[in-house]
């Protein structure tokens, strides 16, 4: 058993290290890129695991819009990597792509439930179960990419890399 497990968490760690090494030697100019796709594709992990958790507790859950809602967080607070200097007249700072990415996809789920509305019951409970995927999951995702961009030295990647592990 322990062979197993040795072997699962190098199968985990070495790919894991990698990246980190990317992200430090290899971004072009954009410090987090690598560690952003890593987390795009961590919290879509997250969010549907969240939905297996609020579903075994028998509470109605939108799959979908709540993996969306997470993953669009994320998504969208990954903008200012599309610019190796983030440019002076954006009306948006560095930081404010979090809360317009939460902002969207809070939205993008009472959408999701106004078009499934057909009579009063669980709507309530897909709605919270949406905005605790936004705010557990998509924020929390979207505040490591910002934490790496904020200090774009080496500084950034020891503060991940210390929130992760």
């Amino acid at each position: 058993m322990l062979r197993w497990r040795l072997i699962a968490a190098a199968g985990i760690l070495v790919p894991f290290f990698a990246l980190l090494y990317l992200d430090d030697q290899h971004h072009g100019g954009r410090p987090g890129v690598y560690l952003a796709l890593l987390a795009f594709a961590a919290s879509g992990m997250a969010a549907a695991e969240l939905n297996d958790l609020l579903h075994a507790r028998g509470l109605a859950v939108s799959r979908t819009a709540n993996v969306l809602a997470a993953m669009t967080t994320t998504g969208i607070s990954m903008t200012p990597l599309a610019w190796t200097a983030y440019p002076n007249v954006c009306p948006v700072g560095k930081m404010g792509w979090t809360t317009l990415g939460a902002a969207c996809s809070i939205g993008g789920v009472f959408l999701f439930e106004l078009r499934r509305y057909r009579e009063p019951g669980e709507s309530l409970q897909r709605l919270s179960g949406g905005a605790l995927a936004v705010g557990y999951i998509g924020l929390l995702m979207s505040c490591l990419i910002q934490l790496r961009q904020l200090a774009p030295s080496r500084l950034g990647l020891i503060a991940i890399i210390s929130t992760i592990l």
